[in-house]
């Protein structure tokens, strides 16, 4: 089985996000901070953004997800990364959002690039 590390990086480079996840010894940015089983997106992954350092800087926001698609529009499939459609967030196929679901357990150090 693959590490959650090449799962996670395959599927959101595949979505066409800017995700890149850590993997060396340094601390992370952001970390998957809890994960969201009855998402209005099928299922989601939460980021811990804004962090300390971000707050620091004045930034605001919140509720940053990896998610699917709405769950009135799973029938879309590959439509719907087809574009970024998104306030911020990651959106993926459902069925990659699944993989991730059963690879990735929260508290997963992530780094959010452009």
């Amino acid at each position: 089985m693959r590490s959650a590390v090449a799962v996670i990086a395959a599927l959101v480079v595949a979505a066409g996000g800017a995700l890149l996840f850590a993997n060396r010894p340094a601390p992370p940015h952001y970390v998957i901070a809890a994960r969201n089983g009855g998402s209005r997106y099928h299922r989601a992954l939460l980021i811990s953004y804004p962090n300390a350092a971000d707050r620091a800087r004045g930034a605001t926001g919140g509720d940053i997800e990896i998610h699917g698609v709405p769950n009135s529009l799973g029938w879309i499939g590959s439509f719907a990364v087809a574009r970024d459609w998104t306030a911020g967030c990651i959106a993926m196929r459902n069925s990659d959002i699944d993989e991730l679901w059963r690879t990735v357990p929260a508290g997963t150090p992530i780094d959010i690039r452009p």
